[in-house]
């Protein structure tokens, strides 16, 4: 109590791909289709759980269906999504720092636009920052 706390995250060398998913028994072949048809045809999805859960795991695998042609601007709080397309756009949130002003996560969705992405895609969303989101 009182202390400092120090957090390290170790993220995995290895990126899975669906079939990894589909072999380990996290999704069905049947639904990784799916989720990939969704995709393709430019549907909304929203991935969702708890801590640890493996939704950053998934939506990286996802994003191996994304066109190559396509624009991405990705949004995160934290840069943990890999996505190995080249037109992609990486925003991150900041916390006011220094004097420095910070830069919501509505800022930045608000910036994305003038980007004009083909796909905007939002990772780690609080819950004050979904309504946010819903309603632009």
């Amino acid at each position: 109590m009182g202390g400092v706390t120090l957090t390290i995250r170790k993220f995995n060398v290895r990126h899975f791909a669906i079939a990894d998913l589909i072999a380990s028994g996290t999704l069905t072949h049947a639904l990784a289709n799916r989720l990939e048809d969704y995709i393709l045809q430019r549907r909304n999805l929203l991935i969702c759980g708890g801590t640890g859960t493996g939704k950053t795991t998934l939506l990286n695998a996802l994003g191996r269906f994304i066109p190559p042609d396509e624009r991405i601007l990705l949004i995160e709080d934290t840069a943990e999504i890999q996505l190995a397309q080249q037109n992609l756009v990486r925003f991150e949130a900041r916390k006011e720092q220094n004097g420095v002003p910070a830069v919501s996560i509505r800022d930045l969705l608000k910036a994305s636009l003038r980007h004009r992405p083909d796909r905007i895609l939002l990772e780690k969303l609080e819950e004050a920052k979904r309504s946010i989101c819903f309603n632009s």
